[in-house]
């Protein structure tokens, strides 16, 4: 057998192989940002939810605060209700997680806040967010050209 039929014969072995389609997982999306100190009343950060999805996890962390420390709410405003954490912040510059878990739909409203209007400055929040499945795009992609 020649060469060149030996390699038509492989190119067209290759060529009927079925390319199998590879999915690939979405990372939760970070959403952070910084406020200098509270408004009027308290609040440190507003957030609408794009869409339905899962808070996962946030951190706080405030660089001044008072010796005696404070308390921060995290409230979820939901067509059904609420849900509120509170978290204690006893150090300044301290990362503080809280641990969330509450699926939430387009049009949820989160707001974190500073109690008893104490005097912070300097407030850094972040959090993990899931879209839930019926808002994730999945991409298959193929092999061919490997």
């Amino acid at each position: 057998m020649s060469n060149q039929a030996s390699l038509d014969r492989r190119t067209q072995r290759m060529a009927t192989v079925e390319a199998r389609p590879q999915r690939v997982s979405v990372s939760p999306v970070p959403i952070s940002s910084y406020f200098e100190a509270p408004d009027v009343d308290g609040v440190v950060f507003r957030f609408i939810m794009p869409s339905d999805g899962t808070i996962i996890s946030g951190t706080i962390v405030i660089e001044e605060i008072p010796k005696e420390g404070v308390e921060i709410q995290a409230l979820a405003e939901q067509k059904s209700g609420g849900v509120s954490i509170i978290a204690s912040v006893g150090k300044a510059k301290v990362p503080v997680e809280m641990v969330i878990g509450t699926l939430l739909n387009a049009g949820d409203r989160i707001t974190v806040r500073v109690m008893n209007k104490a005097e912070v400055r300097g407030v850094w929040i972040g959090f993990l967010w899931t879209p839930s499945a019926a808002n994730v795009k999945l991409m298959e992609l193929s092999n061919e050209g490997v």
